[in-house]
């Protein structure tokens, strides 16, 4: 692929993407995501380097990185399958005389260390964990047994609709595009004369389905900011589709001129979306310095020696014009209930009270029983040395 206005088209699409701004905001929290989707990418190339030149040095870095990318962040996984299944594409497509020995090794292999790599990070994930007491975040992700069965399929089919359609994803259409794309040229390629067009056909299938596997797997719908082969999978599309057309020059630049509006359209989503957050985030400051100045109403000398409990969650809502409330985006940090955020922000904005214990909260959310919800003046009271602000009833 030589066209370097192909390249630019997959780098625009790719961070413009809607999804890019739940992912980008949870990697601002949690920066070692984005290192995960480096390492992924650098763990396909160099384990495809291995096995074409069989250098060990690449298979031990393409290892290390592929288990360290899913130590990160479980999600990696798919975007380093869905990665290899390109690479595929391209190379059948761009290798006149294909040895189709040489491919089924490339996938046997590759299989065969992804298994091996995956086993390796389960045993020492089980071991590392040993003396940590563990927190189960991924079994509320897992629905089969759990949950009625039509219910499960139900929520299922909204989220796969919502994915497809963009109704999860604020001004997402375009992936609608990229599968319908996918799944016409897998049919194409099935009833093909070539061999090596009928060999790409699952690979095709597999990039278009990719997002769902898990969701299916799990029995239960995932975090958007979790999808992270969705920008991917619509950048290759693009990519693709122009390499298609690309001696009916014609169609390629009406092609090339759809997509760089398309990327403007996105840009112009994702900007929304973070001009939302930064409302959110002003609104949140404002918030935290309001609890804070009743705090100090309070009358206390030692202000800072008393623990402070905050019970319930307070939901920030904003005006459709100016911002959308989503996944990470345009959620505030007093709503996320007993996880301790609201916490750390108001310790971020320099209000350094003193951490509750596990007793302190619980005396806590009984004394709040009795007390109003923010933004009540009462709602803020001092309780046998433990400062207590409601937000709401639990």
């Amino acid at each position: 692929i030589k066209s370097v206005t192909s390249y630019i088209l997959f780098i625009i699409l790719y961070i413009s993407y809607p999804s890019t701004a739940e992912f980008m905001n949870f990697s601002t929290y949690n920066f070692e995501v984005a290192l995960g989707q480096l390492f992924a990418s650098l763990s396909i190339f160099f384990l495809i380097n291995y096995i074409n030149f069989k250098n060990n040095l690449y298979l031990f870095y393409g290892s290390l990185l592929f288990i360290w990318s899913i130590s990160i962040y479980q999600s990696i996984l798919f975007l380093n399958l869905v990665g290899f299944a390109m690479f595929l594409i391209v190379y059948l497509s761009y290798n006149e005389k294909i040895n189709y020995k040489i491919i089924k090794r490339l996938i046997i292999t590759y299989i065969k260390i992804i298994f091996i790599s995956f086993i390796i990070y389960l045993i020492f994930n089980k071991l590392i964990n040993i003396p940590i007491k563990q927190f189960n975040y991924l079994d509320g992700f897992i629905g089969w047994g759990k949950r009625d069965f039509t219910i499960l399929l139900f929520d299922l089919k909204q989220y796969v609709n919502g994915i497809i359609f963009g109704d999860y994803i604020y001004c997402g259409k375009l992936y609608f595009l990229s599968i319908v794309t996918l799944i016409s040229l897998a049919i194409y390629n099935l009833f093909s004369k070539s061999i090596t067009s009928k060999i790409k056909t699952p690979f095709l299938l597999f990039i278009a389905l990719a997002p769902f596997i898990m969701p299916f797997v799990l029995g239960a719908p995932l975090p958007i900011r979790s999808q992270v082969t969705l920008p991917l999978i619509i950048a290759f599309t693009a990519l693709w589709s122009i390499t298609i057309f690309e001696k009916k020059i014609i169609l390629k630049n009406m092609l090339v001129v759809c997509l760089f509006i398309f990327s403007f359209y996105q840009a112009y989503a994702i900007s929304f979306l973070f001009h939302g957050e930064y409302i959110k985030s002003q609104m949140d400051i404002a918030i935290a310095h309001k609890i804070a100045n009743r705090i100090e109403l309070l009358g206390l000398s030692d202000l800072y020696d008393k623990p402070v409990v905050y019970i319930g969650k307070y939901k920030i809502r904003l005006k459709e014009e100016v911002g959308l409330r989503k996944e990470m985006i345009g959620a505030s940090f007093f709503e996320w209930g007993e996880c301790g955020r609201t916490f750390l922000f108001m310790q971020a904005i320099g209000y350094n009270y003193r951490y509750p214990s596990k007793e302190d909260y619980e005396f806590a959310k009984i004394e709040a029983r009795s007390m109003p919800n923010w933004p009540h003046p009462n709602s803020v009271q001092i309780r046998k040395n433990i400062i207590v602000v409601k937000f709401s009833d639990e």
